[in-house]
This record gives structure tokens, C-alpha cells and sequence, in this order.
């Protein structure tokens, strides 16, 4: 008999941050047991909150890509619980353990570009060539450039990667090192292709890389379920 899985969303109204909002929590049901398996990334003001439609009020552009960004989740989710039952090995914590990819053989965003790297390295001269191979070093050099001179750490772990750290090195490539708009963007996406190939979950394209005038275009929950990945941002006051 098919066991009773669903995902819920709500949010802790009584904690909220300095800008007055509140995280989108997720909860975890199968059959009768329960789990809460921590925060979407998302923050929204609590009274837009529909606790019984489990999403954001209204209809303002923040608002629906929010609800794509849950629905997308949720359609994970339940990916992921339908997989485990046909493998006979359904259960809340291996549900969780696969939606936060704790079985992932890379921790931090460095191993990732390295292993990358590492295999660019090999393909040169056949398949590949040395400007692409030295490109996407130069790529691995000026992020972590940019994490020591902004957040004083020569690493940083994959799960800790949200649209505020891509932004900064958005910032840091068109300031510092003098990038204009163009190249900053290309060199992104050059961060993008050297962590999607890699990673079950993308860190890098848990936001679209799309730079106007700073502002973030989000995934659509369509392109979340097509490359399954767990978002991890914050979204903007609504």
C-alpha cells in the first residue's frame, strides 16, 4: 500500500529578523511521523503568510516566484519520496539526507572547482583547449579572492551559497578587479558551468545568472525541477 507522504511549508511567526520577516519552514509528513527538516532560504514579511494554501499572498512579481520557488520544492520533495518507496527504502530522514544531498563527495566550493578543473585539465589539447583550461582557473582564483577579501575565509562550504555571495562576486569582479558588465556576467556563467557539470545540486545556479542593473532574476520552479536544485536564497521584501 502506498504510503501517505506530503511536504508542508510554514513559517515561525514569533521569530523574526531585524527587517521584520520571517523564514518559510519546511515540514516533513509520512504517514503519521513528522520531521522539520529547517528553513527554505526564504524570508518573507509574516502577514503575507496563507497558512492554509501554504503560500504568499497576492500577486506581485516577489510573491509568485516565491510560490513557483515552494511548489518547486515540493514537487523535489516528493520526487525524491516516490524514488525511496520504489526502492522499498522510504523513510523522513532519508528523504532529508537526500534533499540536502549530505551524501555529496564535495563540501565546499573550492573541492568542486578543483575536481572541475581537474577533469578541464585532462581533456586539454584533445577536446579542450589551454585558454579554456586556464580560464576556468582564473575563474577559481578570483572567487576565492573575492571570499577572502569579503568574508575572511579561504573556503567556503556549498550549502552556505546564496544569491548575497554570487552578488558580492558580481561586485567584487566589476570593482575590484575592473570587469565591466559584460565579462563580469561571463565569467559567472563560466562559474556555472564549472559547478553544474560536478554537482547533483548546482550551487551556483541556485539563482539564474542574470545581472541587470543588479537585480536577481529567479529560477522558475520549471527549471528547479528540470535541473533539481535545492534553492537557497533570500528573497526581497514583499
Amino acid at each position: 500500500m502506498r504510503r501517505a507522504f506530503k511536504t508542508i511549508f510554514y513559517i515561525r511567526g514569533n521569530y523574526v529578523n531585524k527587517n521584520g520577516q520571517s523564514s518559510i519552514m519546511i515540514r516533513l509528513c509520512l504517514d503519521r511521523d513528522r520531521l522539520c527538516i529547517g528553513t527554505t532560504g526564504i524570508t518573507i514579511d509574516p502577514t503575507l503568510w496563507d497558512k492554509d494554501y501554504q503560500k504568499v499572498k497576492g500577486r506581485t512579481t516577489v510573491a509568485l516566484q516565491v510560490n513557483k520557488t515552494l511548489e518547486g520544492i515540493r514537487t523535489e520533495l516528493q520526487g525524491i519520496a516516490d524514488k525511496l518507496e520504489l526502492e522499498n527504502t522510504l523513510s523522513l530522514d532519508k528523504v532529508k539526507a537526500a534533499y540536502q544531498h549530505e551524501d555529496v563527495e564535495y563540501n565546499t566550493i573550492g573541492q568542486l572547482f578543483d575536481k572541475y578543473i581537474s577533469n578541464v585539465k585532462a581533456k586539454t589539447g584533445t577536446t579542450l583547449s589551454e585558454t579554456s583550461y586556464h580560464k576556468y582557473e582564473l575563474c577559481r582564483k578570483r572567487f576565492m579572492e573575492m571570499l577572502e577579501a569579503k568574508y575572511h575565509c579561504k573556503d567556503m562550504l556549498l550549502r552556505e551559497l546564496n544569491p548575497t555571495v554570487i552578488e558580492d562576486y558580481y561586485i567584487y569582479l566589476t570593482t575590484s578587479v575592473g570587469h565591466c558588465n559584460n565579462t563580469a556576467v561571463k565569467t559567472m556563467k563560466t562559474c556555472v558551468r564549472s559547478s553544474s557539470t560536478e554537482s547533483r545540486w548546482a550551487c551556483f545556479t541556485t539563482t539564474r545568472i542574470l545581472v541587470s542593473s543588479s537585480t536577481w532574476t529567479m529560477l522558475t520552479a520549471a527549471t528547479l525541477r528540470k535541473r533539481r536544485l535545492k534553492p537557497s536564497w533570500k528573497s526581497r521584501s514583499i
